[in-house]
């Protein structure tokens, strides 16, 4: 039997984070960029660096796209090739 106020199945928002994606931790990315640690973290504070994600408390993972974007964005062919972005800390 059939029944009256049945709804149809509601759709899911699309998740943001895409799990077949790879996340670096910090310390992997210091050694991809040959950063520091100490370094990230105050990238962090300030709002440089590539995006990250918080996932706890103390615990951020940087999504390989967002690497990658962050790399592009500062790579150059001379000195006097420059866009405009701010390392000062």
């Amino acid at each position: 039997m059939p029944r009256a106020n049945q709804k149809s199945p509601q759709k899911l928002p699309t998740p943001v984070l895409d799990l077949g994606e790879h996340y670096y931790t910090p310390k992997e990315l210091s050694g991809i960029l040959n950063l520091s640690m100490s370094t990230l973290a105050e990238y962090r504070r300030n709002g440089l660096g590539p995006q990250y994600i918080s996932v706890g408390y103390r615990s951020c993972r940087y999504a390989k796209t967002e690497v990658l974007k962050y790399i592009d964005e500062r790579t150059r062919a001379s000195t006097s090739a420059t866009k405009n972005y701010n390392l000062s800390l």
